[in-house]
């Protein structure tokens, strides 16, 4: 209720000694304001937090208000409904048309779209994910830029990846073995990827840089080596995530020196996993 406006605005009435303002005005406006605003804050942080495992995306930072949105979607519809039918412009009218589609998915006992993904073990999916978009689009390293080219138009790389396991490479009683994610040999190339779907990479992954060495001579021909991680990202993007130091090279080292850390689009992958 606006005070103000009603002490302004309304008419006054005398009725058995009462003072009666009619009629009573209320901030509609800036209620229906702050509502939309917390339901698009509700729906980003409720993606974030579902799949924040491959999103790496912060929420919002929002007072959380003390509602059930989900509880009580289809009322967080009805007035969602009544707001698109007062909003003018186009963007407000797809944004709250957007909103009332992801409550309507979320009413009663419709979880979610028509498509359903349940998984046990993110990390399995997304690397059967980025090997079969490897086998399509993989074209190459760009050595200058540290990146991995993709051409999405392609249907079959000239490169084969294949998670691989080297079981003989310990001959102490351990017999220690490794499993490489996705593995290709092209000529005198060696392409040695590895999944990881966190985008956390405070810390050098020893265990990629370990492959590396295992592997640098188990192939006779190959003179040139390419190692990298591949992250889920907001945006397709490369950085080098070791590079290593000229003194620690020595005058023969010539490949196989750094790792390139390598995000890519999880929606690009799932629809090609998917199709």
């Amino acid at each position: 209720m606006s005070w103000k406006t009603t002490l302004n605005k309304a008419h006054k009435i005398i009725s058995d000694g009462n003072l009666i303002f009619s009629p009573i005005y209320v901030q509609k406006k800036a209620f229906d304001s702050v509502f939309i605003t917390d339901c698009m804050a509700f729906v980003i942080d409720y993606t974030i937090e579902r799949f924040n495992s491959f999103l790496g995306m912060k929420p919002t930072g929002c007072h959380k208000v003390k509602f059930d949105f989900i509880g009580n979607s289809n009322y967080v519809v009805r007035i969602l409904k009544q707001e698109k039918a007062k909003a003018f412009k186009d963007i407000n009218i797809k944004l709250i048309q957007n909103l009332m589609d992801f409550y309507s998915q979320i009413a009663g006992n419709q979880k979610g779209g028509k498509t359903h993904i349940r998984i046990k073990y993110f990390d399995k999916i997304w690397q059967d994910m980025v090997e079969l978009y490897l086998n399509k689009h993989f074209v190459s390293v760009d050595k200058t830029s540290n990146q991995l080219l993709f051409d999405p138009s392609l249907s079959q790389s000239k490169y084969i990846f294949n998670s691989t396991r080297y079981s003989d490479i310990d001959i102490s009683p351990n017999t220690f073995n490794i499993d490489v994610d996705h593995i290709s040999v092209q000529g005198n190339e060696l392409y040695i990827f590895d999944s990881k779907y966190y985008s956390d990479l405070n810390e050098l992954n020893y265990k990629q840089y370990s492959y590396n060495e295992i592997l640098r001579y188990y192939y006779p021909s190959v003179s040139e080596i390419y190692n990298a991680l591949i992250l889920p990202g907001i945006e397709v993007k490369s950085e080098l995530h070791f590079n290593l130091a000229p003194k620690y090279r020595g005058t023969s080292r010539h490949q196989g020196n750094s790792i390139i850390a390598q995000y890519l689009l999880p929606k690009e992958l799932m629809c090609e996993y998917i199709i």
